[in-house]
């Protein structure tokens, strides 16, 4: 999953729904991918 993916899932994932467990999801699979390179 490339940056661009990742900062478009955020947007419509995190800010859409607002909620900071959304984003901390996001975050955590952003570590993993990142990690797991």
């Amino acid at each position: 999953m490339q940056l661009e993916e990742l900062y478009d899932t955020w947007k419509q994932e995190g800010c859409t729904q607002g909620s900071m467990a959304s984003v901390s999801a996001i975050v955590s699979r952003i570590a993993r991918d990142v990690l797991n390179v």
